[in-house]
């Protein structure tokens, strides 16, 4: 396992407006995770205002944007001296995430599937975050950046659309059967994000994670995210915002005058997971067509589990052989579309750094700190119909998961004499 870089000073340094601007950057790991955390939703910002604009030869503006917002963040970093290793148990965290990314770029390059130099940078940042390990009010301060930055891209994409600079982006009508006796028909709000399937997934992690802070920012992160799963009619956004308050109420010492056990717990949730099954299933066997394109993508990955098919294996299915519709560009699901795409051993890979990463926010929660797990579970439920990570970078759908892990660590008490 690769340990973080510690650093011990035994150097009484001067407090407060005092301290030189270099010692403040060496002593906490907030400059770089923001940068690192904000750099994603900038390069998605620019890509959506500047589609299909290019500089530099034949590279768009984002990607030079994200090799310089990059440059920054590792230049922060080499200045920070971190203060303690993390545990072992994020350190397997880390090399799951990293033997996914590899296992995607082989294949990719195996399949003859595009990308861009972008692709390079995950290793990178993955490498950056494992070495030097950012103290917990860090991580919270560059997730405070990261949902700000996200507001920022919304409201910005309404203004911009109001003065008539960029017209916004809608996917088909609105399903909410009441919308348009009230304010008439409306489109699926898509707004930067590039699909309406992937703006509902934002919002619920700005409610999930705006339920863990204060003041001004709950406010504008839960309702900004609520009013984002709402006008995108997002149902995975939909489900992601339940089950993360699902999550957080179970997670409370008590419910009324009940003591919350973890059998209590366990209970409650299998409850709700049956209902919750059975109430799709009632609705729509078809989980809204997802049950065809789920089987289509397990038999493209039957017939090549080892090295999936690759991109280009999914389009041969849509466009030759007429498999699949033409909007089933991907599985819908976080497990079955790479399995197709890459092959079972990146999955088993996905799947060991899943596992830890439940294992340390579920540790967290049991000592009363479960935002972690909170932001986890609506994740993961997220990615029960929609596969909204890309593993070959390191954008804005995938944050949410090593922000969430990040702070199970964070909070964590270690146990005296154990390994993780």
């Amino acid at each position: 396992m690769i340990r973080s870089v510690a650093v011990e000073r035994y150097v009484n340094s001067p407090s407060g407006s005092q301290r030189p601007f270099r010692a403040r950057l060496q002593e906490s790991g907030a400059p770089y995770l923001t940068a690192l955390f904000v750099t994603p939703a900038i390069t998605q910002f620019t890509q959506y205002v500047f589609s299909g604009k290019s500089i530099l030869g034949a590279q768009p503006l984002s990607t030079v944007l994200a090799l310089l917002g990059t440059g920054i963040a590792l230049a922060l970093w080499f200045l920070y001296r971190p203060r303690q290793p993390w545990p072992l148990l994020f350190q397997v965290f880390m090399g799951g995430l990293l033997a996914v990314w590899i296992f995607a770029v082989v294949m990719a390059n195996i399949h003859g599937d595009a990308f861009n130099l972008t692709v390079l940078l995950m290793p990178l940042l993955l490498l950056m975050v494992w070495l030097k390990r950012p103290q917990p009010r860090d991580v919270w301060r560059a997730g405070d950046a990261l949902a700000w930055s996200l507001i920022a891209m919304a409201v910005a994409a309404q203004l911009l659309d109001l003065v008539g600079l960029r017209e916004l982006r809608y996917d088909f009508w609105n399903r909410l059967p009441f919308i348009d006796q009230i304010i008439g028909p409306i489109g699926r709000w898509e707004g930067p994000f590039g699909s309406s399937n992937l703006a509902g997934p934002i919002g619920a992690f700005l409610v999930a994670y705006g339920l863990f802070r204060c003041g001004l920012s709950r406010l504008a992160m839960v309702s900004t995210g609520g009013a984002i799963v709402f006008m995108s009619d997002s149902r995975t956004g939909y489900l992601g915002v339940l089950v993360a308050l699902f999550v957080a109420t179970i997670f409370r010492p008590r419910i009324g005058r009940y003591r919350m056990t973890g059998v209590r717990r366990a209970v409650l949730f299998a409850v709700a997971v049956g209902a919750f099954v059975a109430f799709a299933v009632a609705l729509d066997p078809t989980v809204n067509g997802r049950t065809t394109v789920w089987s289509l993508f397990w038999n493209l990955f039957s017939s090549s589990p080892f090295v999936g098919v690759g991109g280009e294996g999914i389009a041969n299915a849509i466009q030759g052989d007429g498999f699949l519709d033409g909007w089933a560009t991907h599985g819908h699901n976080i497990l079955i579309d790479p399995l197709a795409r890459f092959g079972v051993f990146g999955v088993a890979a996905l799947l060991v750094a899943v596992s830890s990463a439940f294992v340390l926010t579920f540790r967290a929660a049991k000592v009363g700190q479960k935002a972690g797990l909170v932001l986890l579970a609506c994740f993961l439920a997220v990615g029960v119909a929609e596969d909204v990570v890309d593993w070959r970078y390191l954008g804005i759908q995938a944050l949410p998961l090593l922000l969430a892990t990040m702070l199970g660590v964070g909070a964590t008490r270690q146990r005296r004499g154990s390994p993780l």
